[in-house]
């Protein structure tokens, strides 16, 4: 039997990396972990027993910690809390949560109110942009149609005046309306 080369035997994407400098790293952390843990070893064998014991100690205290162990519920450690604050506290507590959600209530609702009485503003400013648009137009209008009937006025007939005149300014008003929109 012909012996196979390692990418053949373990197929080509099982081997990403051809260089050793992976290896060499790992074994030179494991060369200066034992160059630390032989003097320690050597020196005594208690101390090691020792160390290996915190180590086992601080692993489940965190795992106790971890998993939930420091933090029992009411069911659990049967204490309520009326009596780690005691019945006035507890009350003030819970008082104090229902006004703070009221609070929050009143909030969302004055900021919805705000945002409406915005979109007002802006409705009733457009509004009046029309509304001083319009009152020019009317200006205009008002004082093209005076001016008309004050030379009328100022003629010997100012009936026929103005019945003459009068379309001429209709005529000038729909021009000035046609022009501008």
């Amino acid at each position: 039997m012909e012996p196979k080369r390692l990418d053949e035997r373990l197929g080509p994407n099982r081997i990403e990396d051809t260089s050793t400098a992976s290896v060499q790293a790992m074994f030179r952390d494991r060369a200066n972990l034992a160059r630390f843990v032989e003097p320690i070893s050597r020196s005594d064998g208690l101390l090691l027993i020792a160390l290996v014991a915190i180590a086992v100690v601080v692993v489940w205290v965190m795992g106790y910690a971890i998993g939930g162990g420091f933090s029992p519920s009411e069911t659990e450690a049967g204490i309520t809390s009326r009596e780690v604050f005691g019945n006035a506290q507890a009350e003030q507590l819970r008082q104090q949560a229902i006004d703070l959600q009221e609070t929050r209530t009143e909030l969302a609702v004055a900021d919805g109110e705000a945002a409406f009485f915005r979109s007002q503003v802006a409705a009733i400013s457009e509004d009046v942009e029309r509304l001083q648009g319009s009152l020019n137009e009317a200006r205009i209008e008002m004082t093209i149609i005076i001016g008309i009937y004050e030379e009328c006025l100022d003629r010997l007939y100012p009936v026929e005046c103005i019945e003459s005149a009068r379309p001429a300014a209709e005529a000038f008003l729909a021009e000035l309306y046609a022009v501008t929109p």
